[in-house]
């Protein structure tokens, strides 16, 4: 299990609200170290570079004062950093604060009262004229800085791009409240510790639903008494959106009709699922487990709506593994065009080189690789392996362990 060390600011403690709202967002997931920092800065250094070697954490975060230390000692060690609003000049924010001052959340030993004097902002000063020393060039794209754009106390990104390339912003102020945390720091923190990204279609992929759709589109079928459609020719339109597989098997009906016959089968297929449970495909739920214990990042894109899709990886238990998900409802093009995988990729703050995509028809790899990511055809699903081939997937496999050694190679 991954390890985050949090480096607090310098009026709060390890129990202060970003702290606690790290731990929340990643509690179960990761192993979150929140220590109190000594006030001296050379004493904080010792312990944070302590701690360091003990736990051997992958990345530092840190807000205001933490992210001061934090950069020192991330580049020394050669782990990543995320910098919160990092303040490069505390002797200058410190001597305007001389005097006596308290925490302003709980520290473990129960003192509460500090004083600024100057001899305490000799000791900031002299640490900052080094602070960028173990600076180098391979660690410039592995400190990041997130700025507020409502921060009144540090204007220090002009700063930190004279040393590192990756700057991100958020709509908050100096010290994060526990929603901005969540919304704009963790993910932030994923991607830092991410190996990748790997994007899964679900029908056929993931969930075993062929017997559920085509039942259901059958009976619909039915029901508006329409001509008879085999399982064949229903099962050859899994993965389009709904009313495109409707307008594929009747290419004749007027919109109307093919907008009812959508209707209906959303109403249908609800009822059905009281009865037929769609159910994993074999491997599925070890695999992605898996997955994200290695420290990918999981996502769904698929062409079932938003709220039927987070419903069914519920029901299967595999909705924890996943950081995002888009259903039809969430864009505006279908596969096989790339917007599901550009908008997941605009999301996670990925890149198309970092990711892989994985489903079992023709539309999801033209879908990947019309947005330059790589792609994986599964051949347990609904297309056969000879249309995953002129789809032109760059790997292909016949049971989901085999995606391990995909990633491994």
């Amino acid at each position: 299990m991954n390890k985050i060390l949090f480096l607090h600011g310098f009026y709060a403690s390890g129990n202060c609200v970003p702290a606690l709202a790290l731990k929340e967002a990643f509690s179960g997931r990761a192993i979150v170290l929140t220590p109190d920092l000594p006030l001296h800065p050379a004493d904080a250094v010792k312990l944070i570079r302590d701690i360091c070697d003990k736990e051997k954490p992958d990345i530092l975060v840190g807000n205001s004062c933490g992210s001061f230390y934090a950069q020192m000692i991330a580049p020394a060690i050669g782990i990543p950093a995320l910098l919160g609003n990092p303040h490069f000049k505390m002797s200058d924010f410190l001597r305007e604060r001389i005097g006596k001052h308290q925490y302003k959340s709980p520290r473990a030993d129960g003192k509460q009262d500090f004083i600024i004097d100057e001899q305490l902002i000799s000791e900031f000063e002299e640490m900052e004229t080094h602070q960028f020393d173990c600076c180098n060039r391979y660690d410039k794209e592995r400190i990041w800085g997130l700025f507020g754009e409502k921060d009144t106390l540090a204007h220090f990104e002009p700063l930190f791009l004279k040393h590192y390339h990756n700057t991100f912003h958020f709509p908050g102020g100096h010290t994060p409240t526990a929603e901005e945390f969540k919304t704009w720091y963790c993910p932030l923190i994923e991607k830092m510790m991410s190996k990748g990204l790997i994007i899964f279609d679900f029908d056929g992929t993931l969930g075993d639903t062929r017997r559920n759709i085509v039942t259901t589109m059958q009976m619909a079928i039915k029901e508006l008494q329409l001509p008879f459609r085999s399982e064949t020719e229903c099962a050859s339109t899994i993965g389009l959106p709904l009313v495109e597989c409707f307008k594929t098997l009747f290419p004749d009906l007027k919109d109307s009709i093919i907008h009812r016959c959508a209707e209906t089968y959303r109403r249908i297929f609800n009822e059905n699922l009281q009865t037929i449970k769609p159910e994993a495909f074999p491997g599925v739920v070890e695999t992605l487990s898996t997955l994200k214990e290695q420290g990918y990042m999981l996502t769904i894109a698929s062409s079932r709506s938003h709220n039927s899709l987070t419903e069914l990886t519920h029901d299967m238990g595999i909705a924890d593994n996943f950081s995002y998900l888009i259903g039809a409802d969430d864009v505006e093009k279908a596969k096989p065009d790339p917007e599901p995988v550009l908008n997941t990729l605009k999301a996670m703050r990925f890149e198309a080189s970092q990711t892989l995509v994985v489903g079992d028809m023709a539309v999801d790899i033209l879908m990947g690789a019309n947005a330059g990511a790589k792609t994986c055809g599964v051949t347990w699903g609904n297309g056969s392996r000879e249309e995953l081939e002129q789809a032109g997937a760059t790997f292909i496999i016949d049971k989901m362990e085999d995606i391990l050694k995909i990633i491994e190679g």
